[in-house]
């Protein structure tokens, strides 16, 4: 295919948004010529943010859904889609595997029993030989492919279609399959640093694949059996505003004076981890804030508790609960000497966890900022690196949680511990891992005390994990898809 002039970018959520369009990936791509066209299930969001930044003629085009979903439903489908997902052979997968398992046990619907029994048979199968895989995912993009969007590959006919997934996510398996069957090259742009080793096998039709680092490169080739010729690193685009080459984060003056922090406070950024799968994150500032609250050696800190995107799911405001948390209570009962609660801007329109700009140069900031950070195993392990700030993960649960739900699995906080890339950063030595209260507390002070401890392992993570081009990542990354997709 030559000279490449039109590429279809396909963003399904806020998180794709932010690599694709919200990084200088964008700006890089028109300067070499590749015209944008975006598919989006946030059409209205998109419009909105690229018209502000004086995009007005690239197209936007919405997503339809409603034959995938049809076709989504069909026990067939669900059971070759949840194969592909279950066969791989990591350590997530197989934790994955246990978790429905368990859910199944749990439920009183035997449909749910049968299915997962049936599904658990095909995996077992699957799991002989990666060829028996790769001929039952053959067979997964036959039956369900589905002229969903015909519309738009009509009266656009992109060049190449771009998606952030290898067709692990929503609906970008079925676009992949739609756009292969029109002929389409499919360039894949991995989205985050554990997607290659946590969601399963991808749909095998993207003909090239970039990804941020050696160790994703390496994922690809032993958990998904592709071949190297097929995979290249490209870094981590919205990423570069990290880089000390970059002037756009803001200086401890206009940090503090922007979210209204105390001159002589310092700074212990705290992220806390989706709802979806951890229920103890209250907890876990409440326990900051006591300790904080009755150590004198702690009263110059503040605790920045940074609420994860998908708190604001159903409730895009800061006000009022967010997964049946309040958290501004938390704020008020320690007060803002002790703890600030920031909240995301989240876009209030049609497109999930879509966060504007500022919020990028915002954590980044804050991180540059901060003395240290904690989290639970998320990708703040490799932000926190870039600015050399010591990490701690913490992973135990508020021991009165009650589980009682059909999700138990899912709220193992042990889960995390163990997934693949999560392994990297512990054996990496560039964090902390605390197993307890009294051990939180210990080594909240000892990183405190001694933040170079874990300086040369955190700089060995982010070459490992990010690539070593951060700051120009999206010029390189961009030069890699000019020339992918003339070349592929």
């Amino acid at each position: 295919m030559k000279n490449v002039k039109t590429a279809a970018l396909l963003i399904e959520q806020g998180f794709g948004a932010r690599l694709l369009l919200q990084s200088k990936l964008l700006d890089e791509l028109i300067k070499r010529s590749i015209s944008p066209i975006i598919l989006t299930s946030g059409p209205n969001t998109i419009n909105k943010y690229l018209t502000d930044k004086g995009y007005t003629d690239i197209p936007v085009h919405p997503l339809e859904t409603k034959l995938y979903e049809v076709k989504k439903s069909q026990i067939i489908s669900r059971i070759l889609q949840f194969t592909r997902f279950l066969a791989q052979k990591s350590q997530t997968t197989l934790d994955h595997l246990k978790i429905e398992k368990e859910n199944a046990l749990l439920s009183k619907n035997t449909n749910t029993k049968i299915f997962l029994y049936i599904v658990r048979t095909v995996v077992r199968i699957a799991k002989f030989h990666h060829k028996i895989m790769f001929a039952i995912i053959r067979l997964e993009n036959k039956f369900t492919l589905t002229h969903g969007n015909s519309i738009f590959f009509d009266r656009y006919k992109p060049d190449i279609l771009i998606t952030t997934s290898i067709g692990t996510f929503d609906n970008d398996a079925y676009v992949m399959r739609e756009a292969k069957s029109r002929g389409l090259k499919i360039l894949t742009y991995v989205l985050s640093w554990d997607n290659t080793s946590s969601k399963g096998f991808g749909t095998n039709l993207s003909d090239h694949i970039i990804v941020w680092s050696p160790q994703m490169l390496q994922d690809l080739m032993t958990l998904h059996y592709i071949p190297q010729d097929k995979i290249s690193i490209g870094g981590v685009p919205h990423f570069d505003a990290y880089s000390k080459i970059h002037t756009e984060l803001w200086d401890k003056d206009r940090l503090y004076s922007k979210l209204n922090i105390e001159p002589n406070k310092k700074l212990i950024l705290f992220g806390s981890k989706s709802p979806n799968n951890f229920s103890s994150n209250l907890y876990i500032a409440r326990l900051l804030c006591e300790l904080f609250n009755n150590d004198s050696d702690l009263q110059d800190y503040l605790i920045i508790c940074r609420l994860h995107p998908i708190y604001f799911r159903f409730n895009r405001t800061s006000d009022g609960e967010h997964f049946g948390e309040d958290w501004n209570e938390l704020q008020e009962e320690y007060g803002p000497d002790t703890i600030m609660i920031d909240y995301p801007e989240i876009t209030d329109s049609d497109l999930n966890y879509f966060m504007s700009d500022n919020e990028i140069l915002k954590l980044g900031s804050l991180l540059k900022h901060s003395k240290l950070c904690i989290n639970m195993f998320s990708t703040l392990n490799l932000e926190a690196s870039i600015f050399d700030v010591p990490a701690i993960n913490v992973c135990f649960e508020d021991p009165d949680l009650k589980k009682v739900n059909a999700k138990i699995a899912r709220y193992d906080i042990r889960i995390d511990e163990r997934q693949t890339h999560n392994q990297r950063v512990i054996n990496s030595g560039a964090t902390k891992v605390v197993y307890s209260a009294p051990e939180f507390i210990h080594s909240i002070k000892q990183e405190l005390q001694s933040p170079e401890a874990k300086k040369a392992a955190r700089s060995r993570l982010v070459a490992s994990e990010c690539h070593t081009n951060i700051g120009t990542s999206s010029q390189y990354a961009a030069d890699l898809i000019q020339f992918l997709a003339i070349n592929i």
